[in-house]
């Protein structure tokens, strides 16, 4: 799956004036807390950066493959009106919608206030908004958890 242009070009903005050693680093700092299986610790515009860079397109084409499963199993959500992501991240999952759920409203949850700015600067259209899955109850047609939940810790 090619990542999409206008996401690419929206990356390689954030980038501008990053050093890549910078870049490199705050990466190898996420895949050491993954590895470890702990959360990563804030690292302000740098963390939710690497995240975008190495790990979001890895994340774009697990959701797109799951998101085109769903809509060949359960055809009634072929074209859903409400789409709500819970530890939304950066959005990778408004770039992994199949093109017949493009209409619909999509809110995005975030809990983590960098990976929120970034993701509201990488994802046109979406509506983002602070706050904790572990309590949020809001009805939508298509509710998306990614790695939220492992990442929640065992009380969710």
């Amino acid at each position: 799956m090619q990542l999409h242009l206008e996401l690419r070009e929206r990356m390689e903005q954030e980038c501008q004036g990053v050093p890549f050693h910078d870049l490199k680093h705050a990466s190898d700092n996420l895949s050491a807390c993954y590895r470890a299986e702990t959360r990563p610790h804030s690292g302000g515009k740098l963390r939710p950066l690497a995240y975008a860079v190495t790990r979001m397109p890895a994340t774009i084409a697990a959701i797109h493959a799951v998101l085109g499963e769903l809509t060949v199993r359960l055809p009634s959500l072929s074209a859903p009106s409400s789409i709500l992501d819970l530890g939304a991240g950066t959005g990778a999952s408004w770039w992994a919608l199949p093109d017949s759920w493009r209409g619909a409203t999509v809110r995005m949850i975030e809990s983590d206030q960098s990976m929120l700015a970034l993701g509201r600067t990488l994802t046109p259209g979406a509506s983002w908004e602070h706050g904790d899955l572990r309590t949020r109850r809001d009805p939508s047609d298509v509710v998306l958890l990614s790695y939220s939940l492992k990442e929640s810790g065992a009380d969710v």
